[in-house]
């Protein structure tokens, strides 16, 4: 699905202080925002379960014909 980097909304979660630091100073290494940061690894995350998802019904496909 393609995704409209132009759009965004405000929201607020809870996530572990010690890692949200982290994330901070990875995204200011990076000369990037928190959000930009943040985005990317959702982003990785959501191409990575898909490609799992993809293999495992392909998987389950050949072992079907065999």
């Amino acid at each position: 699905m393609p995704i409209d980097d132009k759009e965004q909304i405000v929201t607020s979660l809870k996530v572990n202080p010690a890692l949200w630091k982290q994330a901070k100073i990875a995204a200011l290494e990076c000369d990037i925002t928190l959000g930009e940061l943040i985005d990317q690894a959702v982003r990785d995350w959501i191409e990575k379960q898909e490609k799992e998802q993809a293999d495992e019904h392909k998987l389950r496909a050949k072992s079907r014909k065999e």
